[in-house]
């Protein structure tokens, strides 16, 4: 099913722009049974999906920067939809701003930053989860490209230390061969045993 737009904004613009974005990709990759043209792929997203008046501008923009995947007869040649999409959600990234959000993005994840105190590691998870599906749909210009390895080093560190020496002391974890969603499940496990408390203080924030 697509997401409705419920015409939010700042946060609520972005992930719906996030949702819909990776809906549609997976509408055009992953179900070969349906046959649309990129024609009525755009038509569709612009009657059913914007109605953020935001949101709406920023796929003019889009069509509008990408106008050179028309062809003579005005129909669109074949991908224009995905790249349409993908634009239209780096100007919602940006809301109107001319940086380089996906630098910014990139950035932030290469630098190192903790998992906060109190939140849980399903939470964490998702919002680590969202962010790399972001920087796949962003343009960069500056930082290195995040590879899938390097994702689940940046995610690993990101916990307390003691739960860190935990799982490289636990007989039946094998970093290499799992999985973040692996990492997540272990990491939850040692908060629900033990959650942290507001006294706590963490030796690695």
């Amino acid at each position: 099913m697509i997401p409705v737009d419920n015409s939010g904004a700042g946060d609520a613009c972005f992930n719906f722009a996030l949702e819909v974005t990776n809906a549609f990709n997976n509408i055009v990759t992953n179900n070969p049974q349906y046959v649309f043209t990129d024609d009525t792929l755009i038509t569709n997203y612009q009657t059913n999906v914007l109605k953020n008046a935001d949101y709406s501008t920023y796929w003019d923009y889009a069509i509008a920067d990408n106008n050179h995947l028309k062809n003579d007869d005005e129909t669109y040649q074949a991908g224009a939809f995905l790249k349409i999409c993908n634009s239209c959600f780096n100007y919602v990234a940006l809301s109107g701003r001319l940086i380089a959000v996906d630098d910014c993005l990139l950035h932030y994840i290469h630098s190192g930053k903790k998992k906060p105190h109190n939140m849980t590691p399903q939470s964490f998870y998702t919002h680590f989860q969202k962010a790399l599906c972001a920087v796949n749909l962003l343009d960069l210009c500056y930082e290195k490209e995040l590879y899938d390895a390097e994702a689940k080093i940046i995610f690993f560190d990101s916990f307390l230390k003691e739960h860190i020496v935990d799982y490289v002391h636990h007989s039946q974890c094998n970093f290499d061969n799992e999985t973040l969603h692996d990492l997540k499940n272990f990491f939850q496990g040692h908060y629900d045993t033990n959650p942290p408390k507001k006294t706590d203080c963490p030796s690695n924030h």
